[in-house]
């Protein structure tokens, strides 16, 4: 794991919380090994060839998800039934719920095939392209 990473995770007040959070990140390792785990803007974050595929946060109570754009409108409809908290780019997992691994492999495959052939690190298309 990333140095910058595991210090994040290390700066995690509740020890609980950054037992649930490392093991989120071990598994993104594990379950995609050909994603690029990096630590910019503060938080890690998820990168293929290049291009961003998801990021993650931590607050007291919960981490955040971000996704890229197009495919956060895409799971919408998924990520309300779910219940999560959502704003209009993220939603959030609360500490001592289920982590909806499903759906986040659901979301992550969907953008590696939706930015296969994206050079930029943000994707500049439109939602609806």
């Amino acid at each position: 794991m990333d140095q910058q990473v595991t210090e994040y995770i290390a700066r995690i007040d509740d020890q609980d919380h950054q037992l649930i959070f490392h093991d989120l990140i071990s598994w993104m390792l594990t379950e995609f090994p050909d994603l690029t785990l990096e630590y910019k803007w503060n938080q890690p974050m998820f990168t293929h060839h290049g291009t961003f595929i998801i990021g993650f946060s931590v607050a007291t109570k919960h981490f955040t998800v971000a996704p890229e754009m197009r495919t956060f409108a895409h799971f919408l409809t998924q990520i309300e039934a779910l219940k999560l908290k959502h704003g209009k780019k993220t939603f959030q997992i609360q500490f001592g719920k289920d982590i909806p691994y499903d759906p986040l492999r659901e979301m992550i495959n969907y953008t590696l095939d939706d930015k296969k052939d994206v050079t930029t690190f943000w994707d500049k298309r439109t939602i609806g392209e």
